[in-house]
């Protein structure tokens, strides 16, 4: 896992990419908005470390940006091949420790109440601080919080 503080082009791309397969509807967010926030953000990828042909394969990514004065986990994907193997996992607590060598003391992030990801937040100790109604547009979202 890397964090990466300057991406260039093609890997926003590719993070781009990941995001519109693993995002819908109104959570999906536009490129170039996507674009945009991962600048914007700490970014942290999961990448292979053998390149297979011209490109290296990723295996997920976490964007970390501030909510109401508190580091928030904007985005997190892991492509569907790569799920269930420790990839996001291994995202959330690459954030966690550089939020606390930071001086963080937690990390935040709302989630679909029909997200299985729930499991994955859970087991990593976030728990629920709040319900937010339609949230993601007629879908309701959980407000998660987790200490550090």
């Amino acid at each position: 896992m890397t964090f990466i503080p300057a991406p260039d082009e093609n890997l926003l791309t590719a993070l781009a990419d990941i995001s519109d397969n693993c995002f819908s509807g109104v959570e999906r967010p536009p490129r170039d908005f996507f674009k945009q926030m991962a600048r914007s953000s700490k970014l942290f990828v999961y990448q292979s470390e053998v390149t297979w042909g011209p490109v290296r394969p990723i295996y997920g990514y976490l964007l970390l940006n501030e909510k109401n004065g508190d580091p928030y986990i904007w985005s997190i994907a892991v492509p569907g091949n790569y799920r269930g193997i420790g990839c996001g996992a291994g995202l959330i607590r690459e954030a966690a420790d550089y939020v606390k060598e930071n001086s963080g003391s937690c990390l935040t992030l709302t989630v679909n109440v029909n997200n299985p990801a729930q499991k994955l937040y859970f087991n990593e100790g976030f728990r629920i601080t709040a319900f937010a109604r339609n949230y993601y547009g007629s879908e309701n979202g959980l407000l998660m919080r987790r200490e550090l």
